[in-house]
């Protein structure tokens, strides 16, 4: 999970996500991320200022917002789960069989919401053509790791710290001790409370 996680961020921070296959309008960036391009100097830049009209398109883009709200929202909710994780595995509470569940249930949506950076491929910010970059291939890995991290969680084997309960002992039984004869006692085994019994002289 924690490797996810590193790994979206800079899918998320980096300019170099895709690159730009076919020719720009004035061929200032090569390369683009979710927030900003790549000039051809591999220097990342905002906005385009040489093809202003492209900027519209790029910041305002159905798909390119969905891709930056899920990848957003699939980065957000990776943190939370990994410090939840560090937390279970410190303290001893990670053990539990619903604990486990849950948490490789939230990877699996985790991964399926990292997905959704990909809309990228599909706007029109990429209408000339775009390929996949260290960016996509860092996002490709996350999933990954995500998807990684919910099989273990949820088809780890049971063990024994995984009942909640804590297992009772039985009640302590007492013994009745009834005289028999002047030199003999007779022990019976019985669930009912101690009681105090004279033997003889002797007070047991």
């Amino acid at each position: 999970m924690t490797a996810g996680w590193i790994l979206s961020v800079i899918a998320i921070a980096t300019c170099n996500f895709v690159s730009v296959d076919g020719d720009n309008e004035a061929g200032a960036f090569t390369g683009m991320g979710l927030y900003w391009f790549e000039s051809r100097f591999s220097q990342c830049f905002f906005l385009d200022f040489d093809g202003v009209g492209g900027n519209v398109p790029y910041w305002v883009g159905t798909k390119m917002n969905a891709a930056r709200i899920t990848s957003a929202l699939s980065s957000f909710w990776a943190f939370c789960v990994m410090w939840l994780m560090w937390m279970g595995v410190c303290c001893g509470c990670f053990h539990g069989n619903c604990m486990r569940k849950t948490t490789g249930v939230m990877s699996m949506g985790i991964c399926a919401l990292m997905g959704g950076i990909f809309a990228v491929f599909s706007s029109s910010s990429c209408s000339w053509g775009c390929s996949m970059a260290a960016g996509a291939y860092c996002a490709v890995f996350s999933m990954l790791s995500y998807f990684i991290c919910g099989v273990i969680c949820c088809c780890i084997p049971h063990s024994k710290h995984d009942n909640d309960d804590i297992a009772q002992a039985p009640p302590p039984t007492s013994a009745s001790i009834a005289p028999v004869g002047d030199d003999t006692v007779s022990v019976e085994k019985t669930d009912a409370p101690l009681v105090a019994a004279t033997v003889g002289d002797e007070k047991v």
